[in-house]
C-alpha cells in the first residue's frame, strides 16, 4: 500500500503473510514439527530530493513493526528465528 500526498513523498505499508510449514526430522521416528504461520507489518517513508544538483531518493524503513517472534522454515530441515524490529535508512543517488 502506497500513499504519495505530492510527487516526493511516499508512505508505504506492507503486511506479508507466510503460511504454517512442516519441518522433517532425519531420523525416521521423529513427528514433523509443523511451525505455524505469521503476518508482519512493515512501514516506510520514501522522499524524493536533490543534493547539490544530484537526485537522490532517501527512505526509511521499519521492518517487523510490532516485533512479533516466529520462526520460519529454513531449507531442508532447518528453521530460523524470524528477524526482530529492524529500522533501516538508504540513499539511492540516481545518475
Amino acid at each position: 500500500l502506497v500513499y504519495k500526498p505530492n510527487d516526493d513523498l511516499r508512505f508505504i505499508g506492507r503486511l506479508s503473510y507466510t503460511g504454517s510449514a512442516l519441518i522433517r526430522n532425519t531420523a525416521s521416528y521423529a513427528k514433523p514439527l509443523k511451525i505455524g504461520g505469521q503476518t508482519l507489518v512493515d512501514l516506510g517513508i520514501s522522499w524524493d530530493t536533490r543534493f547539490g544538483k544530484q537526485p537522490v531518493t532517501l527512505s526509511a524503513w521499519c521492518y517487523n513493526l510490532l516485533n512479533k517472534d516466529y520462526w520460519y522454515a529454513a531449507g531442508g530441515n532447518n528453521i530460523g528465528l524470524g528477524a526482530p524490529r529492524t529500522f533501516a535508512v538508504s540513499a539511492q543517488f540516481n545518475f
